[in-house]
């Protein structure tokens, strides 16, 4: 993927800013509304919820937490979810400020409680109708052992199994990992 600006004849607007010195944040903000009103980048609010997991650890106390950012859909108290191999029906979530909120729609980002186990950070999730089928979704997708190390995580190795496989969730092959 490359970008070529405007001024050489490209189709990406670039706009020079300085967040330090709090330069032309104006004119971004105006490109990027701009940018969103041509295109017509615009989220459905009416639709079961999609998104990725920002970070999630596991609680003492909540057990699996998952902080989640809503990109389509409206994402509800009650909604069975499915985040990689990982399933659940959500019993609370958590606005930025610490309050519980029963729903949070597209941009939002949410902590959630009810999980049977942690994600990955940046695995993609789903809102499904019901709790069964979402739980058929999780069993489908492979588990990937993640092994802490005193630099961090240590995944496995590239396996075929976790390069393709069948996704009923999405309708199609994954030809690359995720993960």
């Amino acid at each position: 993927m490359s970008l070529v600006p405007e001024e050489w004849g490209g189709d990406t607007i670039m706009v020079p800013v300085s967040a330090l010195k709090g330069e032309n944040l104006d004119g971004l903000l105006e490109m990027l509304v701009l940018v969103s009103e041509v295109e017509e980048l615009v989220a459905n609010p009416d639709r079961l919820a999609k998104g990725t997991v920002i970070e999630a650890n596991l609680d003492r106390t909540r057990g699996p937490v998952a902080t989640l950012l809503i990109q389509n859909g409206t994402l509800r108290v009650g909604d069975a979810i499915v985040a990689g191999s990982v399933f659940g029906k959500i019993r609370a979530m958590i606005d930025d400020r610490g309050n519980k909120v029963e729903e949070a729609s597209p941009s939002f980002a949410v902590e959630i409680l009810g999980l049977n186990s942690v994600p990955a950070a940046g695995d993609e999730f789903d809102v499904y109708p019901s709790e069964k089928e979402a739980r058929l979704v999780a069993e489908e997708t492979p588990k990937i052992n993640v092994k802490p190390s005193a630099t961090g995580y240590v995944f496995p190795s590239c396996h075929p199994e976790y390069l393709i496989c069948s996704s009923s969730r999405r309708g199609t092959k994954r030809t690359q990992s995720h993960y």
